[in-house]
């Protein structure tokens, strides 16, 4: 006979994974994202927390590429296509940070990847 308990706990884990994973394959469209977490919102309230704090993630993340861009832009300094996709293709909000101090000083757009 089967814990009850390990149950619930079994059934709770697996409910997270498919929501986080759902939630990462909205990030990109931010309509279907809050669609998505107003319907968790209403039916697994102990999510709350998770997909507003992903959301916000990825307002900041948003945010912090395009101010990369912004700054390479207004420096008049070339940004290649893939330069352009492979800022956009970063998740780590470290990184990001360290892009955009980079392109303050930066001669050219790709020297932001380089660690000096």
């Amino acid at each position: 006979m089967s814990n009850p308990d390990a149950e619930e706990v079994f059934i709770f884990d697996r409910r997270m994974v498919l929501i986080e994973k759902i939630n990462q394959g909205l990030s990109d469209n931010p309509e279907a994202l809050a669609k998505w977490m107003e319907l968790v919102d209403r039916h697994f309230p102990f999510f709350r927390v998770t997909l507003r704090e992903a959301a916000r993630w990825q307002a900041l993340r948003e945010c912090r590429i395009e101010n990369i861009l912004s700054v390479l832009e207004r420096r008049a300094l070339d940004v290649t296509d893939d330069t352009r996709e492979r800022i956009a293709d970063c998740f780590d909000p470290d990184l990001l940070l360290r892009w955009f101090d980079r392109a303050l000083t930066a001669t050219s757009a790709e020297e932001i990847f380089t660690d000096a």
